[in-house]
């Protein structure tokens, strides 16, 4: 709070307690090598203007390699208005030797620390409440709860509590997480539901963000959908351990609710797709979308459909959405149609996407959940020969490839195979050797879709391959077959 605010709120005052802050400044007159414990603190976090001040000077002649004693602070100190009423250099020879001796000067700056952030929550909500007040404002409902859920968030991610750990302390840590896997007992991850991406990647990290990147048409949010479904399918069929009892959060900035759902049933009763779209459905195939949504109906899984959803409100969901299960794995569909915190900041969009993208690493973090997000590539793959995308192609930021712990690229070669036109001059038997090439390359590559894992900070880049349904809009491992596209498919 400002220093001409005053100290009563609602009837009551704001969080802060004098004592402390005195304690911590005299601790650190006293012996100054304590600081480095206290490196989180910041001037703002005193609540009493004078102790703000002498934080301020303490702070500055430390990182400038100075002694910060009474005796060497007593000219700056004297010459402050703020400590005028409390007496000068002698209430800071007070501070070091007589009345506030604290013992544990980091466990009572996470005091400090605490009560500046329940100030900070005052204010933001204060400022909530005149806004929502004031008649000369034309701002909605919707974009004042917007911005303060945004400063929320910032204080929130602001507060997050880092840990220094020695050698001894971090390999111990390593040794047992060792010891799990040689026993088999070892978190591996969300699993994806291909054994060919799950052998190399070891199913989804927790606190992992990672971006599934193509150009359109490829099947990103295909082979999202079929990672939800796989994830969802797994937490409901081991929900009696309280380990796995968790749900999947499905955000959609692009296709509804429905639309997701329509795909799913379409891919698990085995009915093509395009007969939904059409309307081409019999009897007995209507009934067989019917028996599959009743079984898929307790799958924990969740779609958020706001298309201008933005990261505070992802936060905000996803807390809403584990009240009822913890979230296990989060799908954003796609990173670049989320909305930036301050919706009125239009002025660099690259800028704005790497807060968005930092912003969904932290928090991937702070529920310590993996997050998948979706992302558009360049158009320079169309561009150039060689289709095959990379990491220089990421859309609009360079931050993506950076916050990202695993970076995966959809291929399809048969997407840019293009059939022959007749040449001018060509003669009938040069271009039916042309049509038959193209035939058997379009045979040879039909279906094949390759995962090229760019960047994976658990293990080496490598590319797995999978297989496209297009009539079913679903992936599967290459092995995988389907008997009967009007019966269940035979994946279980």
């Amino acid at each position: 709070m400002n220093e001409n605010e005053d100290t009563q709120t609602l009837g009551a005052t704001v969080p802060h307690n004098s004592d402390i802050e005195a304690g911590i400044i005299g601790a650190v007159l006293r012996d100054n090598s304590k600081f480095s414990d206290l490196s989180r603190l910041h001037p703002e976090m005193f609540y009493v203007p004078a102790h703000r001040k002498l934080w301020e000077i303490i702070q500055y002649q430390i990182d400038k390699g100075n002694p910060a004693t009474p005796t060497t602070l007593k000219h700056q100190v004297d010459t402050l208005s703020e400590l005028a009423g409390f007496g000068g250099s002698e209430y800071l020879a007070r501070l070091t030797f007589e009345e506030f001796s604290i013992i544990s000067p980091k466990r009572y700056s996470e005091i400090l620390v605490d009560l500046y952030h329940k100030r900070e929550i005052i204010d933001i909500c204060q400022d909530s409440i005149h806004e929502a007040m004031d008649r000369e404002l034309n701002d909605s409902a919707h974009e004042i709860c917007n911005r303060t859920e945004s400063r929320l968030f910032n204080l929130e991610s602001a507060n997050s509590q880092s840990r220094t750990y020695s050698l001894s302390e971090s390999s111990a840590l390593a040794l047992d997480e060792i010891g799990l896997i040689v026993d088999g007992k070892a978190d591996t991850g969300v699993p994806t539901g291909f054994s060919n991406l799950q052998n190399v990647i070891g199913g989804l990290r927790r606190s992992d963000l990672l971006i599934l990147a193509a150009r359109p048409s490829m099947g990103k949010t295909s082979l999202a959908i079929n990672i939800a479904f796989n994830a969802a399918k797994f937490f409901h069929n081991k929900r009696q351990d309280l380990k796995y009892d968790k749900s999947v959060l499905f955000f959609s900035l692009e296709m509804s609710a429905q639309q997701l759902s329509t795909r799913i049933l379409s891919d698990r009763a085995g009915i093509k797709f395009e007969k939904l779209r059409l309307g081409t459905l019999n009897h007995k195939e209507f009934n067989q979308y019917l028996s599959t949504q009743k079984e898929l109906a307790p799958y924990p899984l969740y779609i958020e459909e706001n298309p201008n959803v933005t990261v505070a409100e992802m936060r905000a969901i996803m807390r809403k959405v584990s009240r009822n299960k913890p979230v296990g794995l989060v799908i954003l569909d796609y990173l670049q149609l989320l909305s930036s915190q301050d919706r009125r900041r239009n002025d660099n969009r690259v800028q704005e996407l790497s807060e968005i993208t930092r912003g969904v690493k932290l928090l991937a973090r702070e529920f310590d959940v993996p997050i998948m997000a979706l992302s558009q590539l360049s158009r320079q793959v169309e561009n150039r020969d060689n289709k095959t995308p990379n990491l220089a192609d990421l859309r609009e930021s360079g931050s993506i490839e950076q916050d990202a712990d695993l970076v995966m690229f959809i291929y399809r070669p048969e997407y840019y195979l293009k059939a022959p036109e007749r040449k001018d001059v060509e003669s009938n038997e040069a271009f039916g050797k042309r049509q038959e090439q193209y035939e058997e390359n379009v045979d040879k590559l039909r279906g094949i879709a390759k995962i090229i894992i760019a960047k994976n900070r658990h293990g080496a880049p490598t590319t797995v391959e999978l297989r496209f349904h297009e009539e079913l809009i679903r992936f599967s491992d290459p092995e995988f077959r389907y008997q009967n596209l009007k019966g269940i498919p035979n994946d279980g």
